[in-house]
């Protein structure tokens, strides 16, 4: 990921964003951010990229944070602002969009 720039990255967050929106019950939105890089290796180092906020009806960012993080595999998100930010990094599977389980 550290040779994507954040116009790439903001590129998928955009297809992800746009797929999740077709999904009934679910909105997803493009959000500004930033990411550490080295999965920790290298502290207090960030780049800019894109996250993609997602919501669905009924659940809190919290009980959907949840759930994601059952499926197999699971899906890593964070929560800011009281907003679920999916990060895009290599465990970021696309076919949340097409889950029904909810």
């Amino acid at each position: 990921m550290l040779l994507l720039t954040a116009d790439d990255i903001r590129a998928r967050a955009e297809t992800l964003a746009a797929a999740i929106n077709e999904s009934r019950g679910w909105r997803a939105g493009l959000v500004a951010g930033s990411s550490a890089i080295g999965g920790g290796s290298a502290p207090g180092v960030e780049l800019p990229t894109w996250l993609v906020a997602i919501a669905k009806d009924g659940l809190t960012p919290d009980s959907l944070e949840e759930r994601l993080r059952r499926l197999t595999p699971p899906v890593i998100a964070r929560i800011e602002r009281d907003q679920l930010l999916l990060i895009f990094g290599p465990y970021c599977p696309i076919r949340i969009a097409s889950s029904r389980r909810y």
